[in-house]
């Protein structure tokens, strides 16, 4: 759970959460990130003490056992609406920091085309697949990451980061936890993972203390990297961690002058295996809507669809400033209301029972 909701909330997040922080918060982020991590780490227990009360099943299978054979249709429906945005989202912003940071030659459509069919694989595999390989490649993306950024902050200035709380900008921290809340959606994913009944308190205790513990990888990202860069400076660029990154330099390793290379080619693993969670997402969404069609046939249409949405996505001016904007509505819909809402609904029925 703690490696699936890592590489899911991190994918694309970890890019770009030191400029919002920057911007909305000062050197306070901090604060706020750690602020929205509690509540955030709350949604994902309640997630989890769902799907507990029905053991073995995930909600593509169980919501029509809540709400009904019409509301559980719709309510999986907005589930596919939503991860097929997010998913068109974090297949377009790959493609273009890929193009930028590796291919500067090759174009937004090649690269999409390309990685399409390796995230409806995974979805083909189906979720215990996905699972078991989010375990062994989390660590290796867990520990390569918290290195580099340790190094970073040795080689950064620590008076950028000061001050680290001001009494006075109080309120602006409680405003900034809004901006902070698109870096922790993804804990919906949730819903599509069977879990035992047995597991009732741990499962609920876990996925909050994972979500918290992510929090705190997310201080040490943007606290680092304003060591590195400088609050001031960190606000011009909308990728800072690579800008960040890539002005960290070795002396004890000569022959391997770019630490960038290493840390980014981990760092888009994550953000490959953050995509193959959405995908697989909306492939189980995708088979309990249409039970007699084949999974590869889903998979295949679910791809040639996102390939679609992503070319016009592209040409579309403001796209990613849009979802960015009504994402984190939709996505707290996702997290929290609609997931509170099943589960009040399921206990009331329970109790009328």
């Amino acid at each position: 759970m703690f490696f699936i909701l890592l590489l899911t909330l991190t994918s694309y997040s970890v890019v770009d959460i030191s400029k919002a922080m920057a911007q909305s918060a000062g050197t306070g982020g901090w604060l706020t990130v750690l602020a929205a991590s509690v509540l955030f780490g709350i949604a994902a227990a309640v997630v989890v003490s769902l799907n507990r009360q029905y053991g073995g099943r995930a909600l593509p299978a169980y919501a029509s056992d809540i709400a009904g054979r019409g509301l559980g249709t719709l309510v999986r429906i907005y589930y596919i609406c939503y991860f097929l945005l997010i998913a068109v989202f974090l297949v377009l912003q790959m493609g273009t920091l890929l193009r930028m940071d590796f291919f500067p030659k090759t174009p937004v459509w090649a690269i999409m085309l390309a990685s399409v069919p390796v995230f409806g694989y995974i979805a083909y595999k189906g979720v215990h697949t996905m699972a078991r390989m989010f375990e062994f490649l989390g660590i290796i993306y867990l520990i390569t990451a918290i290195s580099v950024h340790v190094l970073m902050a040795t080689q950064g200035k620590p008076e950028r980061i000061l001050p680290l709380f001001n009494a006075a900008e109080t309120s602006r921290y409680l405003a900034a936890i809004w901006p902070a809340a698109f870096s922790f959606l993804g804990i919906e994913v949730l819903l599509i993972m069977p879990m035992a009944q047995k597991t009732q308190s741990k499962g609920a205790r876990a996925a909050f203390w994972s979500v918290v513990a992510i929090g705190f990888f997310y201080v040490l990202i943007i606290e680092s990297s304003i060591m590195k860069l400088g609050i001031n400076d960190i606000v011009n660029y909308n990728d800072s961690l690579i800008v960040a990154i890539r002005d960290l330099s070795l002396p004890f390793l000569d022959f391997f002058e770019r630490i960038d290379i290493l840390f980014l080619t981990i760092g888009f693993l994550g953000f490959y295996l953050g995509i193959s969670v959405v995908f697989t997402a909306l492939t189980e969404f995708l088979c309990s809507m249409f039970p007699r069609a084949k999974r590869t046939v889903v998979v295949i249409a679910l791809g040639a669809a996102v390939f679609a949405l992503c070319l016009a996505a592209q040409a579309a001016q403001g796209f990613t400033e849009a979802v960015v904007s009504v994402g984190t509505y939709l996505g707290i819909a996702a997290c929290l209301v609609l997931p509170l809402a099943l589960k009040i609904a399921a206990r009331a029925k329970n109790h009328g029972a």
